[in-house]
Parts: structure tokens; C-alpha cells; sequence
């Protein structure tokens, strides 16, 4: 459960705050909640559910298009023509740089396989040896277990865990989120964002001029790793997030507070770990399905770089351009690397921190071939849909 922050109404149904032992739960815009305790509450002789109304006006349902609020069942088709969501997708169609669903549809052949249970039926213990079999195949190639005798600990330490955090913990990447009032959101966050920018900073990826963060939410992530990269040159970072959010990095960005130089005790001088100065901020508002990165890249780089490469007049474009996102969930994973794939020559590298795999979906996931690959066999001839969505079909002896 996570609180919505505002503050508990006094005012409940009377079918409950007649109860003198009852206590307010719900703020005003969740007052539809309290029809899950009164769904519980039976009358004595007709045992009949009571429903929950508020005044004249009737009862309240969630906003088809954003469930985040509640309005009245009465106000519906007016809510719908001035809800925010409304206005935000109206106001996102008109840029220059939306086109709609362009980074939906995943990548790879999309095969929808049709189950026969007599003769076609898929063994679900057989998947699972299938999947051991690519995991091994892909992350253990020189372990020739049987994957029968594969143990958790073989499995868990078949990918290396590289955690940089510390070192940019030492740096000052701690004081710096505080000095900024930028919020990083616990310690949780804070290890998370640290390790990111130090991968980046392993595998030489500051040097990027353009910083995209994908589903960036507060921005904070973003904040920092251009922060980094803009320490000795301009950088421009690009935040693209469908919702609005609150306590956004963007006002540290704003203010412009160059990162004030530290005093040692023995009086030397310590380098700034970033410089917002020269980071200058774009936030786009709206879903990454619909967002095309190419023109966003040629609106704020300016018309002159597009005829540039009309003309052939660049022999190669310019490796500038990092990737980043933290948490960006589900299917939003592949959105963004659907997005980056008609600006491939110019990522200098891509750094994703992924959550919600049980939301990633088969029709927009970027992998298809690979899954395909990894996983047909001779028992089962192709890796589609339906063993994708755990469809599978037991046999039984």
C-alpha cells in the first residue's frame, strides 16, 4: 500500500461513522474506498449491500482515463471533455515531436502460436528446463553442468554484480543532492542513482553532450548524471515523462547553483563533483510511446545540424548521446529501447535500471528474436505469445 499524502477527511458514510469505535481512513478524493468496508456490513433481516452515495450527486467512480482521481457517475461525460488527461494528451498531439505509437510493436517476428491440447500440448516443467538451458547457455558458457544439478548459488553468481556506489558516494554525491534540496528519496535511491553514474563513469560514458532520461519522473537521476557529465562542457538533458510530478529536480536545475568548491583541511582545493551551470534542461510531457527521439534531437540542437545531414556534408555522426532510466517499468523498458533504435549511431551508451518485468508484454517487447533463438528446440519448435504470457498447457501421464 503506499498513502497518497493528503490529508484524512472528517466525513465518512453515515453507515459507518455511526459506529462509534469507527475511525476516518480516507482523504476526499478516495472516499470511494469506504464502499469496501460497507460491502462488509450487512442489514439484519434482508441482507442487502448498502452502497456508498455522496450528497444529491450520487456515488463516485474512478476517472476512466486517469484512475488516480474520483469523480461523480453523474459528471462523467462533463469531467471527460476538462479532465488534466485530456488536456495533456491534446496538448502532447500538437508538438512537433509526437507520432502516435511510434515506439510500440516491439522488435522481431511476433508469432502467435495456435495450441493443438491433443497432440501440440507444451509441458510446463519442459519450458522451465528450456529457459535453464538458454540462462546457461547465455550467462554460463563454460559451466557444462547437467542443469539438473545447477544450484541457486551457480544461477546467482552467473551474472557479476558491479555496485560503484561508494566510490561516488566518497566523491560527493551525497552532499551534493543535499546542497541542491534535490530529492533523492532515501537510502534505497540513493545506492541505486550512486551505482548508475558509476557505471558511467567505468565504462567512459560522461563525456556525452545530451543526457535522455526515459520515464524520468522527478528527474532526480537525470539531475545528477548530467550534473557529472557537464563538469568541463555544456550539456543538455532531456527528460521525458508522461505524468507530472511533484518535488521535480527541475527547480534545482532553474536556479543554477554552481557546486561550490570545498576547502580540505590541509587547504587544498576539491573538485566539484558537478556543475548544473552548464546543463541545460528540456522536459517533454508525454507518453514515450508516442515521443520520435530523432526530432527531439533536431529541435534542440537546432535546424542547423538537420541540413547538415540532408546534404551528406557530416562523414559521421557524433557518438553524444547517453540513455538513462531508473525504474522505468515494463514495458516502458522497450519503449525506450524502441525509441533509440533510428538514433543507434549516436548513443554513446545506455544505462537501464528495469522493475515491473511482469508488466513487460509480447507484443511490445524488443527481444522476440532472441527469445526465438535462445529457446526453440527440437520438442518445442518455436518460442512465441502464449509460452511468453505463461500460457502453457501441463501434460499429464
Amino acid at each position: 500500500m503506499r498513502f497518497c499524502r493528503q490529508h484524512v477527511s472528517r466525513n465518512a458514510p453515515k453507515e459507518l461513522a455511526s459506529n462509534p469505535d469507527f475511525k476516518p481512513l480516507y482523504c476526499g478524493n478516495h472516499y470511494h474506498l469506504y464502499a469496501n468496508h460497507i460491502d462488509n456490513i450487512q442489514e439484519s433481516e434482508s441482507s442487502k449491500r448498502l452502497k456508498v452515495t455522496h450528497g444529491s450527486k450520487g456515488k463516485r467512480m474512478p476517472c476512466p482515463l486517469d484512475p488516480s482521481h474520483t469523480i461523480y457517475e453523474s459528471m462523467l461525460s462533463s469531467h471527460l471533455k476538462k479532465c488534466n488527461k485530456t488536456k495533456n494528451e491534446h496538448q502532447a498531439r500538437e508538438q512537433l515531436f509526437y507520432d502516435n505509437n511510434i515506439n510500440k510493436g516491439g522488435h522481431g517476428t511476433d508469432i502467435n502460436m495456435v495450441h493443438d491440447t491433443d497432440s501440440k500440448s507444451i509441458d510446463a516443467n519442459q519450458l522451465a528446463s528450456q529457459i535453464l538451458i538458454a540462462f546457461q547457455n547465455t550467462f554460463m558458457p563454460d559451466n557444462k553442468k547437467p542443469i539438473q544439478s545447477l544450484t541457486d548459488e551457480d544461477i546467482y553468481h552467473a551474472i557479476e554484480l558491479n555496485d560503484f556506489h561508494q566510490r561516488e558516494i566518497s566523491l560527493g554525491l551525497e552532499s551534493v543532492a543535499t546542497k541542491h534540496q534535490v530529492k533523492i528519496g532515501g537510502e534505497k535511491h540513493l545506492i541505486q542513482i550512486g551505482s548508475i553514474i558509476g557505471h558511467c563513469r567505468e565504462f567512459g560514458l560522461l563525456d556525452a553532450s545530451i543526457v535522455l532520461e526515459m520515464g524520468a519522473g522527478r528527474a532526480t537521476t537525470g539531475f545528477v548524471v548530467s550534473g557529472v557529465c557537464a563538469k568541463t562542457k555544456q550539456v543538455k538533458l532531456v527528460i521525458v515523462e508522461r505524468g507530472g510530478s511533484r518535488s521535480k529536480a527541475d527547480t534545482a536545475l532553474r536556479r543554477k547553483t554552481k557546486d561550490d568548491e570545498d576547502n580540505s583541511s590541509d587547504g587544498h582545493v576539491c573538485e566539484p563533483y558537478l556543475n548544473v551551470e552548464n546543463v541545460d534542461l528540456h522536459r517533454i510531457k508525454c507518453d514515450l510511446a508516442h515521443v520520435n527521439v530523432n526530432t527531439v534531437l533536431k529541435i534542440i540542437e537546432g535546424d542547423e545540424l538537420h541540413l547538415c545531414r540532408e546534404v551528406h556534408s557530416c562523414k559521421k555522426s557524433q557518438k553524444n548521446v547517453l540513455m538513462i532510466a531508473k525504474h522505468l517499468c515494463g514495458a516502458g523498458t522497450d519503449l525506450a529501447l524502441k525509441s533509440m533504435f533510428p538514433i543507434r549511431d549516436r548513443i554513446n551508451g545506455c544505462i537501464l535500471a528495469t522493475c515491473c518485468h511482469g508488466l513487460c508484454n509480447w507484443s511490445d517487447y524488443v527481444g522476440r528474436s532472441f527469445l526465438q533463438r535462445a529457446l526453440s528446440s527440437e520438442e518445442c519448435h518455436s518460442f512465441g505469445e502464449a509460452q511468453f504470457e505463461g500460457e502453457v498447457y501441463v501434460c499429464i501421464n
